[in-house]
């Protein structure tokens, strides 16, 4: 858990920074629905977006109003200081309106080479199937147009398998959380979900093989009451250990 602690303590990680030594190229996105796996298959680092412990939010909220979530303004306050100029991309998608808004302000006011607008469905019916389709494929064809490359069906093949296997992983890391005694706390589960979003699938999948050989064994104690947290997106695990460290269980 320590190099998972320390992946996290840096918006910019080493990884990204050899990859991007190394002449790879970064794309920043916030929301599940983007599929990464077109990103991977292009040969480029899928980075999810995220706001560790940042307290001030005063530019972003001259352009996106306190009555919007504080992750929201969180994020965009760190691309407009200039804390994301990693990035040589943003994928934006209508996940919920104050994210799209933050994208929007993003796209106005921050300098990123590629940006683009997927659209995914809010409903699950054939229609909205057919269009989510068409979308990927405009992603794919907008991401290997401006970044000059070839997304292959087998790179793609590829692409979904690995990310297929650190989905399935990491459902045998969160059963293990399950047990009377459970072998990972809320704040060290969130910690792990942090890291994969801003590591590539290889590292984080050896990441993971890692933790569920040593998690087999582990126990955290199971608390004076163990507690459900629900709600939008957060990046704040020091939230969370607070909540643990009066002796809930998350």
């Amino acid at each position: 858990m320590n190099q998972i602690r320390t992946l996290n303590e840096q918006l910019e990680n080493d990884h990204v920074k050899t990859f991007r030594a190394d002449g790879g190229r970064v794309v920043g996105y916030a929301c599940t629905f983007t599929p990464v796996e077109i990103l991977e298959a292009a040969g480029l680092y899928p980075y999810r977006l995220k706001a560790l412990g940042h307290p001030r939010t005063d530019r972003a909220d001259a352009r996106l109003s306190r009555f919007n979530c504080r992750f929201c303004r969180a994020c965009l306050q760190l691309g407009l200081d200039g804390s994301y100029a990693f990035l040589d991309g943003m994928v934006q998608t209508n996940g919920c309106d104050q994210l799209r808004g933050m994208f929007e302000n993003w796209q106005y006011a921050v300098e990123t080479p590629f940006f683009h607008y997927l659209k995914a469905p809010h409903v699950l019916t054939p229609e909205a199937v057919d269009h989510f389709v068409l979308e990927i494929r405009r992603f794919r064809e907008a991401v290997e147009q401006h970044f000059d490359c070839e997304i292959t069906d087998d790179a793609l093949r590829d692409a979904m398998a690995q990310q297929a296997r650190l989905r399935d992983k990491l459902a045998q890391l969160h059963a293990l959380r399950e047990r009377p005694r459970p072998a990972l706390s809320g704040s060290e589960a969130l910690q792990v979900s942090l890291a994969g979003s801003s590591l590539p699938a290889a590292v984080f999948e050896a990441h993971l093989d890692r933790l569920l050989e040593t998690c087999q064994r582990r126990e955290v104690g199971n608390g004076r009451a163990r507690l459900l947290l629900g709600g939008a997106a957060t990046d704040e695990p020091l939230l969370l250990e607070a909540v643990e460290d009066l002796g809930g269980l998350i």
